[in-house]
């Protein structure tokens, strides 16, 4: 078909089912690698606004954990304290994320079943 369409029937298009399959796999690989690079910004900036977010909340509560000091606490005990309290924070957001994002298609399930043609 291919060899008619150039030879003697040049004013007819042709595209096969595999050109068509290859485009769309380009295009899907694109999808992928801008929907990854995105995901890495938002994570990076999640990540840089937790840790300004765990600074800003120790230097707030620096007088809170003088008087623990003053009370008993050694700065070990201290420092595991501040640690698990961001590990906990930390858990709560993937929790939640996870949640959300396992929740959030729900919803749209149907539409995209009737869009696609499946």
């Amino acid at each position: 078909m291919k060899d008619y369409t150039q030879t003697d029937a040049p004013e007819l298009d042709y595209e096969s089912r595999f050109t068509y399959t290859a485009e769309f796999d380009g295009v899907c690989a694109m999808f992928l690698l801008l929907g990854g690079m995105l995901s890495g910004i938002v994570g990076l900036v999640g990540a840089l606004n937790f840790t300004n977010a765990v600074v800003t909340g120790v230097s707030a509560r620096r007088r809170e954990l003088a008087v623990l000091r003053s009370v008993g606490m050694t700065a070990r005990q201290v420092r595991v304290m501040l640690v698990f309290e961001g590990l906990f924070y930390t858990l709560g957001a993937v929790a939640l994320a996870l949640v959300l994002t396992l929740a959030a298609p729900l919803p749209c399930a149907p539409r995209w079943r009737s869009c696609s043609g499946f």
